[in-house]
């Protein structure tokens, strides 16, 4: 028999190309297979994931370590009977846990990035943690992968995923001044969310018995006027909440939608704070340095600020945010008082105030807010013309924190508007002309002139 040798020429594998491909295909399928084996099934139930010698373990626990020394431990232990009950018991494991891979029965360690839960836990020196793990305030992928379901819930530039003002994080020169803040991992990130920080159930405490006595006015004046220690108290400590998630390893429970809007209790978490004595702060205006004196800020004291108003005050947070939170990417992006108080934008006698006339807007809470410099110890200003709108003079409330002035929605909500503090003063910085002691209480029925914009007659 003889054999004859096909040369290259002659070789043509284009009608295999197809069978050749899928081939391939199916040989790199398998091989995934066997480096990845759906073990104990866990890829298609978590029966896998809480036997007995792994998460069905109660007293299966992590151990964080600092120096060789065990500081804290997390519970790693899930009640089968109690999932099943939550909202999410049709979920598997790893729908969430999209970073868990198992191998020969078991998984790796996850990812972990550092905060997420209030000020809870120790610090940590950096967001990628480093190994061993120095801290249990961090979060995994579970805590991001909402998405894959909730996806109209999710906007990746909310302001709760990562506020504003810390994507751009930094200290400025305005002038020969430094403002803003560094924004650093070990201590911002301690709070800034995570979708988990909300809605994930978590055990919240207070860092010290007596932070419900910064509720009473005397002590948020006394702090107001003389500083974080007035009195020898240490009151920064009562404007500290904690958010342990490790209490809720075992059920895996979720608050919902109505859970957040029948509480304040989450929002408190982290929004907490209060107003300190008028301070010099600085902010750029077209290209030139503005400064002037304005209400030192501690934190962020919305709750406190809710808690001391006359208006509002037993209002919870959802009330008016609620529709608006997933999607509200910065402080302007908030609801508007005209949404519930419609009645009173249309026929108010300030209603000019906030319909441009004259080239001048008016924000509501610049007039029924209180408690800022001006209108407090008059050491200061409540209200400025915002540089960041350029399409026309708005008037609204400024604070000051790390040296720069910003513009601030406070709550701190009254019904009665004390006009000659608030702007119409002598040496205001948003053009109103002087008047003298006066006050508009809250009724529809009294005129009032608009004010004026700087270099304007009141005519």
């Amino acid at each position: 028999m003889k054999y004859r040798i096909i040369g290259k020429s002659e070789l043509n594998l284009k009608p295999f190309l197809p069978l050749i491909i899928s081939m391939m295909i199916l040989l790199m399928v398998n091989s995934c297979k066997k480096d990845d084996p759906d073990e104990g099934g866990w890829k298609t139930a978590n029966s896998g994931c809480v036997t007995a010698s792994c998460h069905g373990n109660p007293a299966l626990k992590k151990d964080i370590t600092v120096t060789g020394k065990t500081i804290e431990s997390i519970p790693l232990y899930v009640d089968s009977a109690a999932y099943v009950n939550t909202q999410h018991k049709g979920q598997l494991c790893t729908a969430c846990h999209t970073d868990i891979v198992v191998k020969s029965g078991a998984h790796g360690p996850s990812t972990k990035v550092f905060g997420g839960w209030a000020r809870f836990s120790k610090t940590s020196g950096t967001k990628a943690l480093a190994t061993p793990d120095s801290t249990r305030n961090y979060s995994t992928a579970a805590s991001t992968s909402c998405t894959t379901c909730h996806a109209e819930q999710y906007n990746e530039n909310s302001a709760h995923i990562k506020i504003p003002r810390l994507r751009e994080a930094s200290i400025r020169d305005f002038g020969n001044h430094k403002v803003g803040e560094a924004y650093e991992d070990n201590n911002c990130s301690r709070c800034h969310a995570t979708c988990a920080t909300c809605h994930f159930r978590s055990e919240i405490t207070p860092k010290v018995a007596f932070y419900g006595d910064l509720l009473a006015q005397s002590n948020w004046d006394g702090v107001q006027t003389s500083g974080d220690n007035y009195n020898n108290t240490v009151w920064a400590d009562a404007t500290e909440w904690r958010m342990d998630w490790t209490k809720n390893v075992s059920s895996h429970e979720f608050r919902t939608k109505a859970d957040l809007n029948a509480s304040n209790d989450v929002c408190r978490s982290c929004h907490i704070g209060f107003y300190r004595p008028p301070v010099q702060g600085f902010a750029m205006r077209n290209g030139t340095v503005d400064s002037m004196y304005a209400t030192g800020i501690k934190r962020h004291p919305q709750y406190q600020e809710l808690s001391m108003g006359t208006a509002h005050k037993t209002t919870t947070c959802g009330t008016c945010h609620g529709e608006s939170l997933h999607n509200q990417v910065s402080i302007a992006g908030g609801p508007e008082c005209v949404n519930c108080h419609a009645a009173q934008g249309a026929n108010h006698p300030s209603v000019n105030h906030m319909n441009l006339k004259d080239g001048v807007k008016i924000k509501c809470i610049s007039c029924h807010t209180s408690h800022r410099a001006s209108d407090f110890n008059g050491s200061g200003q409540s209200n400025w013309i915002n540089p960041e709108v350029t399409s026309h003079n708005e008037i609204g409330p400024v604070v000051v924190k790390y040296s720069e002035l910003l513009n601030w929605y406070p709550h701190y909500m009254t019904k009665s508007v004390n006009c000659t503090a608030l702007c119409h003063f002598d040496g205001n910085r948003v053009g109103a002309h002087v008047i003298g002691a006066e006050s508009i209480p809250a009724s529809p029925k009294i005129p009032y002139a608009i004010p004026i914009r700087p270099g304007e007659t009141d005519e």
